[in-house]
């Protein structure tokens, strides 16, 4: 009679610790990520085969952004928000002004851009201050976690804000 009720208890603690390391070692990820594009992602040496993006892909894989074996990533998106942190919808589309949201989709298993979500491409990445205020972004990565022991699963996010550093 009491072991539903204790099988129950310890699968649902196993579960919340196993979300938690996830979670965490998603946000460590993210955060390696974001210093990475921040200041190294926009003005890294292009002959370099983990240059700009690259790089902070890299960087993510080697802080834990796919360790977690119950934590599977969806997508990982840069996009270009105001200081605010509202989408900026201006960029350009085959050489035309753009309405849409002006980001970057990401494949994590080998950081490549997905095809047809190549909206700000790191080469138009503004890190400096002369000549107006560098650009200010935001990564998001999604990712869903499948229980231990239960038939359910949670898709939840892990954002980021910040602005590209002017490196010298």
């Amino acid at each position: 009679m009491v072991a539903p009720i204790f099988f129950f208890t310890v699968f649902s603690t196993v579960n919340g610790g196993l979300f938690l390391f996830a979670r965490n070692s998603i946000e460590h990820a993210a955060d390696i990520g974001m210093t990475t594009f921040a200041a190294d992602g926009p003005t890294a040496d292009s002959s370099s085969p983990l240059a700009g993006d690259n790089l902070a892909f890299s960087r993510m894989d080697a802080a834990g952004l796919t360790t977690t074996f119950l934590a599977n990533i969806t997508s990982v998106t840069l996009t270009k928000v105001s200081q605010s942190g509202a989408p900026i919808s201006t960029c350009a589309l085959g050489g035309g002004p753009g309405s849409h949201v002006c980001s970057e989709t990401y494949d994590v298993d080998n950081g490549n851009v997905l095809p047809g979500q190549d909206y700000w491409p790191p080469a138009s990445r503004n890190a400096t201050t002369s000549g107006g205020a560098p650009d200010y972004a935001q990564l998001t990565v999604n990712y869903k976690y499948s229980s231990f022991g239960f038939n359910w699963s949670i898709a939840t996010t892990v954002t980021n804000n910040f602005r590209l550093e002017p490196q010298e």
